[in-house]
């Protein structure tokens, strides 16, 4: 499919003046469009049936307001059931997509301890260029059972601060790039 599309199929140009004025410099309307037109129910339904074989689509996102990576299983969000699976999912293949302010931020709405609320998520590698396979797979799946038994060796040296600064991000260009920027000096320089 990318090698069949142009600009005009993943963004609008927005005039300057009111780019800097907004959360972004381009609008990501005909991305969301295509997306939509490819990850439909039946998508939803074939990551589903390879999910329930053991198989994992794991796409990363960056939460602004928190700093934080946020690995989200989409095969699990696909058999779960719920109505809004498939908005969800598109949802965060955009923000898999958008750029910090270049692309606008997309909100996410989750719910904690019976309040709802709405968090700001951009391309993941605002916080990381590549991701292993998060511990909590290991505890949803038998790695040790015949068919996934193989050899599997990380070594990570971390060398950075590992408490990040909370803050709320305003929904204007300036504000998501600067906390975008931090996010990323956060991350790589410490």
């Amino acid at each position: 499919m990318y090698t069949t599309i142009g600009p005009r199929d993943v963004y609008e140009e927005r005039w300057l003046p009111r780019a800097v004025l907004s959360d972004a410099l381009a609008g990501t309307d005909p991305l969301f469009e295509l997306i939509s037109r490819h990850c439909d129910n039946k998508m939803l339904g074939d990551i589903a049936r390879e999910y329930r074989w053991g198989r994992l689509l794991l796409i990363g996102t960056t939460d602004l307001d928190a700093q934080r990576p946020v690995i989200w299983n989409i095969g699990a969000i696909a058999v779960s059931g719920r109505p809004g699976a498939l908005d969800l999912s598109r949802k965060i293949l955009l923000a898999s997509a958008s750029i910090p302010g270049v692309f606008p931020s997309v909100l996410i709405d989750v719910e904690l301890d019976g309040r709802h609320y709405q968090e700001m998520h951009v391309d993941g590698g605002a916080v990381a260029q590549t991701f292993l396979i998060p511990s909590a797979v290991g505890h949803q799946l038998d790695l040790r059972v015949r068919e996934h038994t193989r050899l599997r060796t990380a070594y990570v040296i971390r060398n950075a601060r590992l408490d990040p600064e909370w803050a709320s991000v305003d929904r204007r260009v300036l504000s998501i790039t600067g906390r975008a920027i931090s996010t990323m000096i956060h991350y790589r320089l410490q």
